[in-house]
């Protein structure tokens, strides 16, 4: 079994996000203890309250990203067996082996974290590996102990297309500790057309090229070699590096990742941006920092179809040192 399934699986879970994308609330209702695979998908998604009548709380001033994540994480435990939880605590367990209906669970717990530009990505990212899942379409979700709202805990989605290690504390902060995404050009064609715009109008690159344009010559000329410093950088174009980063560092709902920005800005003068871009309009950055490390590249295939339309390879990793 694929992740999510099927086609029909990866359309119902497109349409409960077209209609309440992030943030639902109402998690801590959820007090099933069925374990069954073959648990219906309409009772579960109203058991985790994901039904296409609902809408977003992310914006409400009470809405806590890391305890939604965490309650919405020990609901979708109360739908597995011992085994799958004996798998998720410990080595990680594998969605693709799951049913249809605790594929759309799982998503679910990863829709309660994210804001809807990170959500819109990763949601396109599993659904294309569940209608092309290609050579290796597994994916591994593991929780470091059982999810609280009182004591911090740490998951992990491990996989060759999207992963991530995330943190959560009872103070309500999210802390993303590293991250990856790898797109072959056939992934970021179907991946652009799933979320209806071209892949260089996505917001990691096009905060980036904001940036960049921003700079006088001789900033551009620093950006070669070991990197042009933040300390050389205006107080707009600091600015306009904090939200750059928030890509990487703030994909929650909510504030929940403003003790690592807080840092990050701290720490900003010593931190390091390296640009390059190609003459097919391939591009390649860099950030390094005390406080944080990410990088984008775009590559090219020499002779296949799709690259020589200019659809690149992507890659992308985030990592706080």
């Amino acid at each position: 079994m694929t992740l999510l399934n099927s086609r029909r699986a990866a359309g119902a879970f497109a349409t409960t996000l077209v209609a309440s994308t992030l943030g639902l609330g109402g998690c801590s209702s959820v007090t099933s203890s069925a374990t069954s695979s073959s648990e219906p998908p309409a009772r579960v998604a109203a058991a985790m309250q994901t039904t296409n009548g609902e809408t977003s709380i992310s914006n409400e001033p009470s809405f806590n990203a890391a305890r939604e994540t965490s309650l919405t994480a020990l609901g979708f435990m109360d739908y597995l067996d011992e085994e799958q939880r004996a798998a998720l605590l410990g080595d990680g367990l594998d969605i693709s082996t799951l049913s249809w209906a605790n594929q759309l669970t799982a998503l679910r717990v990863l829709e309660s974290l994210f804001n809807e530009n990170a959500y819109q990505l990763v949601s396109a990212v599993i659904q294309h590996v569940a209608q092309e899942p290609g050579d290796d379409p597994h994916h591994f979700l593991k929780f470091s102990t059982e999810p609280s709202t009182e004591n911090s805990w740490e998951m992990t989605l491990d996989g060759p297309t999207v992963g991530l290690r995330v943190s959560f504390d009872p103070s309500g902060q999210i802390s993303f500790k590293d991250a990856h995404l790898g797109l072959s050009p056939a992934e970021v064609v179907s991946i652009s057309e799933a979320l209806d715009t071209d892949y260089s109008r996505s917001p990691i690159k096009q905060t980036a090229e904001q940036l960049i344009g921003s700079l006088n010559d001789t900033q551009q000329a620093a950006l070669e070699g070991s990197g042009l410093r933040g300390s050389q950088l205006s107080e707009l174009q600091k600015n306009m590096f904090m939200k750059m980063t928030s890509n990487w560092i703030a994909p929650a709902n909510g504030d929940s990742g403003s003790v690592q920005q807080e840092e990050i800005a701290d720490t900003i003068d010593d931190t390091y941006i390296i640009w390059d871009e190609e003459d097919d309009g391939s591009a390649y950055f860099e950030v390094k920092g005390p406080e944080v490390e990410f990088s984008y590249k775009e590559s090219l295939n020499e002779g296949e179809e799709l690259s020589a339309q200019g659809v690149p390879n992507i890659q992308s990793t985030f990592q706080a040192p």
